[in-house]
């Protein structure tokens, strides 16, 4: 990916509402029509969860028709302005591009975003099913479920057990990634389309499901997960959702002291993933004296995307490799480091990384002021009856359906924490099941 491409027009903290810039429409228009229009869709077939018909909306773009090209999008796509923002389009749609063999992908995402930024959402409220549906949880999973149902005229509630609707899309992504205002416009959309938010109401399958036709659930993966480190339960050591959720959103009971947590202070992030990126970047914007990913692998087995890592490091983020932390050492009540043992790879393990092994008699110390955990999260159980894997992640079928009649699932609670575009997918095929059951 040109990094270059992506990095126009940002103006870094203090106030955290800087955006990437997109496309002009010239700008736009000159990337459409490198489209070479390939008969077997790579973009799309092996490319694109959602299964976007890219080269279609791109021709009705360079065709002059942004109307149609919204149009198309949305026949897959519940959260276009989202997820033009936020998908891992190197991964995906860009990394399928047939261009991208020999040179430049199509910059499919800012196609998108432009199509979406100028244009207007064809969903609509069409005739009443007189069905309901209660959704718990109103993140891209709950939101994706719920326009696609009032689309078709069923009744939904949403159950959201935050102050303000919109799960990870408001609480955990960066709003230099995603800003809140792009969330406020599509909660403002569901509920135009009929739709009611039921706020800081944490409901089970069992307090909702009699009440409804049908029950979908979006809860997400919200439970931090832990170390086990000694002393990982004191004030100075935080998990990166509470972080990433005060600093992103301005109501947030404890924003301005997050705001204001970090300023001078030494700070280590550990963990490896995309959240670990956002948490460090986040931080780095809040003028720390350093702020450092500390990792027990090396730089080529982070699984955070290599684009996620570049920008970590243009922010000015360190990597600390090789060494994990197993005790939070505390003076007169404050964090003052970690005790780390350090690391070595041995041979690939089964998630085709590099094995990794302390290293005897290898223990080092690490100073910082204030440690933040990254390293991932797990689903909450809401119910006795739904069948769950050993990591309370739902188990469904190909329509999202649960062992519970009329219940289905989808996003974080299906899957573990993936990624926004499969939470979308996955609302709006339990949206779409439910009506072909009702039909």
């Amino acid at each position: 990916m040109n990094f270059e491409r992506t990095k126009r027009s940002v103006e870094y903290q203090p106030l955290m509402n800087e955006e990437l810039a997109g496309y002009t429409y010239e700008e736009a228009m000159a990337e459409a029509n490198r489209c070479i229009q390939c008969k077997h869709r790579p973009c799309s077939e092996k490319g694109c969860v959602a299964n976007l018909p890219i080269p279609e909306f791109i021709k009705a773009f360079r065709d002059g028709d942004i109307e149609e090209a919204r149009r198309l999008i949305d026949t897959k796509s519940t959260l276009t302005s989202v997820c033009s923002r936020v998908c891992f389009q190197a991964n995906q749609c860009e990394g399928a591009c047939t261009l991208g063999i020999k040179g430049e992908s199509i910059a499919i995402g800012l196609l998108e975003r432009y199509i979406a930024d100028h244009s207007e959402s064809t969903y609509k409220k069409n005739e009443e099913l007189h069905k309901s549906v209660g959704i718990i949880g109103s993140g891209p999973a709950g939101l994706a479920c719920a326009k696609e149902l009032l689309s078709h005229g069923v009744n939904v509630d949403i159950y959201e057990s935050s102050e303000l609707a919109g799960g990870v899309l408001r609480y955990g992504i960066p709003n230099y990634r995603l800003p809140n205002s792009i969330t406020d416009e599509y909660v403002a959309e569901v509920e135009t389309l009929g739709g009611r938010f039921i706020l800081n109401s944490k409901v089970t399958l069992d307090d909702i499901k009699d009440k409804y036709d049908a029950v979908f659930m979006g809860n997400g993966a919200s439970i931090p997960m832990t170390m086990g480190a000694i002393n990982e339960e004191h004030e100075d050591v935080l998990s990166a959702f509470e972080v990433l959720a005060a600093i992103n959103e301005v109501t947030h009971p404890k924003h301005q002291e997050m705001m204001n947590k970090f300023n001078g202070k030494v700070v280590k992030v550990v963990g490896g993933g995309n959240v670990a990126m956002d948490v460090s970047r986040s931080v780095a914007r809040l003028n720390p004296k350093s702020v450092s990913i500390v990792y027990r692998r090396s730089i080529d087995e982070l699984p955070a995307r290599k684009e996620e890592v570049e920008d970590a490091r243009i922010d000015g983020v360190n990597f600390e490799l090789l060494i994990n932390p197993f005790e939070f050492v505390i003076e007169d009540n404050h964090l003052v480091g970690a005790k780390c043992r350090q690391m070595q790879l041995g041979e690939l393990d089964d998630s085709g990384r590099r094995s990794v092994s302390e290293i005897p008699n290898s223990e080092i110390f690490i100073p910082c002021d204030y440690m933040i955990i990254a390293i991932g999260s797990s689903v909450e159980k809401l119910s006795e009856e739904i069948a769950t894997d050993r990591r309370n992640r739902i188990q469904t079928s190909d329509n999202q359906a649960t062992n519970v009649a009329n219940v289905y699932a989808g996003g974080d609670a299906v899957n573990g924490p993936l990624t926004v575009v499969h939470a979308m997918r996955q609302g709006k095929e339990a949206a779409e099941a439910m009506i072909n059951n009702w039909k």
